[in-house]
């Protein structure tokens, strides 16, 4: 793709003098909004094309896609502090004119996708604690770079809310807590999404606590939501694309941001003023804070082991009218399990496939396990025919194929990927090449052989 699309979000906050040394905390909120920037790869950027967009100019994401959200960089032009801490700085600056504000700041970090639901651990709370310093300056980049925030995870195709929230601690707390506070930053950051459940809803509540303290200051705010792009064209809308989404502070509500301004360089990071005609040394870096997000696609290494959300099925068990209700929500949760387990397996297996260094006899057996689980996902989704049709189904697929099989979304999902790729010419993916009309063990594994045999001449598209 010639041109890459950088998402800029960009809050608006007032600036007003924190209250750290009192028991009351100030939330800074403010004037929220962003843009879509357009750039070609590795530019600076100059061309802001908006925030709502009836045509996706970069490239978005498919349902089952998976994709991953970090935090890139953060820059902190300003922060709230207490009378106290106010004065130590101005006698700082005295002795040492280079001395700058120093604070003590947190970020949490939110992504959910649809609505809350029993499932969900993130939607409904304030996010996890993934930044924590007690040694940050105004005027600084924050020490990180491309911390994790979310995923990889199957996206569902569903709209995903992105929430970021920056708070200045209040001093006295700071002392009480730093060391419980980078280690669960520390937590928050390297725990992905799909972790142990008990402990991200743990960090979650970590998260609500701190931004629920009367004490510190929330110095930024922001929530976006994004959705499909394969909405109505008639509406310009957030459409959820790969790219960099740039969170801002800003502290004059009234005047909008002029963002011919400033541009984004993709590589360092940094959204940076523009030089002035006629002017000398380098660009600066803006006059508010903002914070750097990335979202990818289809990025790092997927676990083939699904995580069970233990709270999720606590929480069934424990509303269940009788045990064979029991039986069933434990079985409901092993089928999603195995059905997460079979799409892992088959992305793994198009990957492999479509690698130029994987060996011939490799790309024969991730063929041949692709065309196996597509042939029996086509087959868990028709009607039962005879005893006899249904006992050669069972030897080819196995005793529980209904159950373990991938489901009908995921067949589209994978079959659409397949027929994309490179040098497959036309690929047996239909009922006559899969099922055929007599359901023997003979035929089935027949059309199984033809579809494996056709796949080991794909490869990644140009």
């Amino acid at each position: 793709m010639n041109v890459m699309v950088r998402l800029g979000i960009y809050a608006g906050c007032i600036a007003l003098s924190g209250c750290g040394a009192t028991k009351f905390g100030n939330t800074f909120e403010g004037a929220g909004d962003y843009s879509v920037i357009t750039q070609p790869p590795g530019a600076e950027s100059t061309t802001f094309s908006g925030k709502y967009l009836k045509k996706a100019t970069g490239s978005t994401f498919e349902s089952q896609d998976f994709i991953s959200i970090s935090l890139k960089s953060a820059y902190i032009h300003w922060f709230s502090s207490s009378w106290f801490e106010r004065a130590e700085n101005n006698l700082a600056s005295i002795t040492d004119p280079r001395s700058y504000p120093r604070g003590q700041i947190a970020i949490v970090a939110n992504v959910y996708e649809g609505k809350n639901t029993a499932t969900n651990v993130n939607a409904g709370t304030n996010g996890r604690l993934i930044y924590y310093s007690d040694d940050v300056y105004a005027g600084q980049m924050l020490n990180f770079s491309f911390n994790p925030i979310y995923g990889p995870i199957r996206w569902n195709g569903n709209p995903l809310t992105i929430e970021l929230t920056v708070i200045e601690l209040d001093q006295e707390e700071n002392k009480r807590f730093k060391g419980m506070l980078q280690t669960v930053a520390s937590l928050g950051s390297e725990l992905p999404v799909t972790g142990a459940s008990r402990l991200l809803n743990s960090l979650n509540r970590i998260g609500d606590a701190l931004i629920g303290s009367n004490a510190d200051d929330v110095i930024g705010r922001y929530q976006a939501t994004f959705v499909p792009s394969d909405g109505t064209k008639n509406y310009a809308l957030p459409v959820l694309m790969e790219g960099d989404l740039v969170f801002s502070r800003h502290a004059d509500r009234s005047t909008p941001i002029n963002w011919e301004n400033y541009q984004y360089n993709e590589k360092e990071g940094r959204l940076k003023k523009k030089k002035q005609k006629g002017q000398d040394g380098q660009d600066e870096q803006p006059d508010f804070n903002y914070f750097i997000v990335t979202i990818g696609k289809n990025l790092g290494t997927i676990d083939m082991t699904p995580d069970l959300d233990l709270n999720a099925l606590q929480e069934k068990i424990a509303n269940a009218k009788s045990p064979q209700d029991v039986q069933d929500i434990s079985k409901r949760m092993a089928t999603e399990i195995s059905r997460e387990a079979s799409f892992l397996k088959v992305l793994k297996s198009i990957s492999g496939l479509t690698r130029a260094d994987t060996p011939e006899a490799v790309k024969s057996l991730e063929a041949r396990t692709i065309a196996e689980s597509l042939q029996c996902a086509y087959l868990a989704s028709q009607k039962s025919g005879s005893s006899q049709e249904k006992q050669a189904i069972v030897q080819v697929c196995g005793q529980d194929y209904q159950d373990t099989a991938l489901n009908q979304e995921a067949f589209s999902y994978f079959a659409r990927k397949l027929v994309a790729l490179k040098g497959c010419g036309e690929l047996p993916i239909s009922k006559q090449s899969l099922a055929l009309n007599e359901t023997t063990v003979a035929t089935l594994e027949s059309a199984q052989e033809q579809l494996a045999k056709a796949l080991t001449t794909c490869s990644k598209p140009d």
